[in-house]
């Protein structure tokens, strides 16, 4: 219950202002296992924060074990829901929880050419990163292509339209996971470049 979580919180020393604020924003919405799943929107809205500062001690309170960050489940329609927290003992990690944790890491800066973002180098040296593709042209529908990479011209519209860098490089790896392992209809496409912008446009809709 949100009341009893509110009142474990106000214990915790995060040493941070910014960070105590998430907490309790996180407790304001805790069921009595204390998960939560409030958007960065809605915890803005509560804390009065800017989102990168939110982006910010949430990142500092997964490091810290104040919280973890669990995976996000995906709906029928291959969208995904937003992130789902629980809230630990301060300082500890419960280890009766059997879900995957997730690594927050702050949003690495974007540099600016001509007022457009620009994915940093960095990025093509990654196994999920964007790269100029090399791969041919098919005239019939077919599986995800193992060297399937996001281009730079591709990874820069996501980012135009809505998603961090960071939510990019997570966004690339949960599509090629999905579409390797999808059997059936919807599992084959003819350009899938197209159907990657119709995924980061079901994940931009979702985010809201």
């Amino acid at each position: 219950m949100a009341f009893e979580w509110i009142a474990k919180v106000a214990k915790f020393k995060t040493g941070s202002p910014a960070q105590k604020a998430v907490l309790f924003a996180l407790a304001n919405y805790a069921d009595e296992d204390g998960r939560c799943y409030p958007s960065i929107k809605k915890i803005g809205e509560i804390t009065e924060q800017s989102e990168s500062t939110i982006k910010r001690a949430l990142c500092d309170l997964v490091e810290g074990d104040f919280i973890e960050k669990l995976h996000r489940k995906r709906r029928k329609d291959g969208t995904l829901s937003v992130y789902e927290y629980q809230i630990l003992t301060t300082g500890q990690s419960d280890q009766s929880l059997n879900r995957p944790k997730v690594k927050m890491t702050p949003k690495p800066d974007v540099k600016m050419h001509s007022q457009e973002p620009v994915i940093p180098e960095p990025i093509k040296t990654t196994p999920s990163g964007c790269q100029k593709p090399s791969r041919k042209t098919s005239k019939k529908p077919h599986r995800l292509p193992s060297d399937w990479v996001c281009s730079l011209d591709l990874g820069n519209w996501a980012m135009e339209n809505g998603l961090t860098r960071e939510e990019v490089v997570s966004n690339i790896d949960q599509f090629k996971d999905h579409y390797t392992a999808a059997t059936g209809k919807g599992s084959t496409a003819l350009d899938w470049d197209a159907k990657f912008r119709t995924w980061v446009r079901n994940e931009v809709k979702w985010k809201k």
